[in-house]
C-alpha cells in the first residue's frame, strides 16, 4: 500500500536585510538597517592575500572609493558612515598578478 507523505513549507516574506557580494577569499556587505551607509569587507580565506572593497556613494557617485582589510583571515574592516553606498564589489589583492574582483552589485 502506498503511503502519502505530506510536507508543509513555511515561507515568510521579509525585506532584504543585507546586500553582499563575494569572490573566493573576499566578501563586501552593506546592511539595509544602516541605510546602506556602511560597507564591511571580510577576509574569508586563510591565505597571504589582503582584501578590499570598492564602492561609490550617493553624494559623489563618480568617485570610486576603496576600503582595505589587511587583518587576515576571519577579520573584517568597516567604513565610516556617509551617504548611501550605491554599489560595491569585493576584491582579493594578489602580488605580481592582476587582482581578482567580483562584479559590481547595486544596492536597492
Amino acid at each position: 500500500m502506498a503511503g502519502i507523505i505530506g510536507a508543509t513549507l513555511l515561507a515568510t516574506a521579509s525585506p532584504a536585510f543585507a546586500l553582499s557580494v563575494e569572490i573566493d577569499g573576499a566578501k563586501a556587505s552593506t546592511k539595509k538597517k544602516e541605510g546602506y551607509k556602511l560597507i564591511r569587507v571580510y577576509d574569508t580565506k586563510g591565505d597571504s592575500n589582503s582584501v578590499y572593497g570598492n564602492y561609490h556613494r550617493q553624494a559623489s557617485p563618480s568617485t570610486e572609493r576603496t576600503l582595505h582589510n589587511r587583518g587576515g583571515s576571519g577579520t573584517h574592516a568597516v567604513s565610516g558612515s556617509g551617504s548611501k553606498i550605491l554599489d560595491q564589489k569585493a576584491c582579493v589583492s594578489i602580488d605580481l598578478w592582476p587582482d581578482r574582483c567580483s562584479s559590481w552589485v547595486r544596492n536597492p
